[in-house]
């Protein structure tokens, strides 16, 4: 029996309601929820029947994986709070570089789904597509294992490529 990886998810907005809903109980678990504010990381975790904190020295210091879902400008300021010795951290962002991440961990990337989404919506298609990049091939197998559980349509896609697509996106929809 191959045992769950542990997820810490980092933020409780859209996109970490969303992530956790679909990855949480198959081959991951969310073991716990950080945000700035305790009563959002309550809603969420009491959905997961897991843990959830607001102090950032109490995250969680021996998950598999951390995601960090926070607003592209807090996405730096949220690393440089928490020891992530070298474990795999990735962030959703389309307009962010896979850079902001080399001197937080040596295994990081980014796992971003191309899609709006929103708290009250979970269930999808699975049809949008999820680009993933990373800085080395074990930390892009894990990710694209959770990208398997959120969309049959699974892309490499670099930095400039998808902050590219990103600003095309934001475009169209505005």
């Amino acid at each position: 029996m191959q045992l769950k990886k542990k997820i810490v998810l980092i933020g409780a907005g859209n996109i970490a309601h969303f992530l956790a809903t679909q990855i949480h109980g198959h081959s991951f678990d969310i073991v716990q929820i950080y945000s700035r504010s305790a009563h959002n990381a309550q809603i969420l975790a009491s959905k997961l029947n897991t843990s959830y904190t607001n102090q950032f020295n109490k995250i969680i210091p021996n998950a598999d994986i951390y995601i960090i879902a926070v607003p592209d400008n807090a996405i730096e300021e949220v690393c440089e709070r928490i020891n992530f010795n070298n474990t795999i951290i990735a962030h959703t962002s389309g307009s962010t570089s896979i850079d902001i991440l080399q001197k937080f961990s040596n295994n990081y990337g980014v796992l971003y789904p191309f899609q709006t989404f929103s708290k009250n919506i979970l269930t999808f298609n699975k049809e949008f597509p999820v680009f993933i990049e990373s800085n080395n091939e074990n930390t892009f197998n894990h990710l694209r294992e959770i990208a398997q559980l959120l969309s049959k349509n699974i892309f490499p896609l670099n930095s400039q490529q998808r902050i590219t697509l990103h600003l095309a996106a934001v475009f169209a929809c505005n």
